[in-house]
């Protein structure tokens, strides 16, 4: 069963994607260049490699929730191999126009009673009144986030190693007054 989480301008769906072992085997076959960081080894993915099937789930997904997205086309794609420790500062995903990521994960999270949010996903959505909506994501083999490109996002460090998929999409949206698929 999918959460689905609503801001002005902005949504997250949290679901699984059952097809996650294979998606990993043939994406960590199509890296392009691979950058070594302090706290991650990150591979930049061929946009080739994504599967139709993919797409095609991660629109479905979108339209499910009455989003008005026509299309979409992966745009970028990287493959990141944490290190010990490592994390996400804050970001999103805003360097291009109308960007929906996806972040999926291959491995379970290592509870730790202390730190019960280490390796988590966090997200930040901004509504009109000023209120800040916060979520955190544990990672699970398969669990996926799909989120437009301005939700605002991190990942807590973690004292294990632990790997996950990014693709940005470039969407399509309807254009006002034109019904969207899920319409007609």
């Amino acid at each position: 069963m999918d959460n689905n989480y609503f801001a002005q301008g902005q949504f997250i769906i949290e679901t699984e994607y059952d097809e996650y072992e294979s998606m990993n085997i043939t994406m960590r076959k199509s890296s392009t260049e691979t950058v070594d960081y302090p706290d991650r080894v990150q591979d930049n993915l061929d946009l080739n490699s994504i599967s139709l099937a993919y797409t095609d789930w991660v629109l479905k997904k979108i339209q499910d929730q009455k989003i008005p997205v026509t299309s979409i086309e992966p745009d970028q794609a990287w493959y990141i191999n944490y290190k010990p420790y490592g994390y996400q500062g804050i970001h999103n995903h805003t360097n291009k126009e109308d960007l929906i990521s996806t972040v999926m994960y291959f491995d379970h999270k290592q509870e730790d009673d202390m730190f019960t949010q280490d390796g988590c996903l966090v997200t930040m959505m901004a509504h009109p009144n000023t209120q800040i909506e916060f979520h955190e994501f544990p990672p699970s083999p398969g669990k996926t986030i799909i989120m437009n490109g301005n939700v605002s996002h991190a990942t807590y460090p973690y004292k294990h190693e632990r790997r996950c998929l990014v693709i940005n999409f470039k969407a399509t949206w309807s254009k006002p007054n034109e019904p969207d698929q899920t319409e007609v």
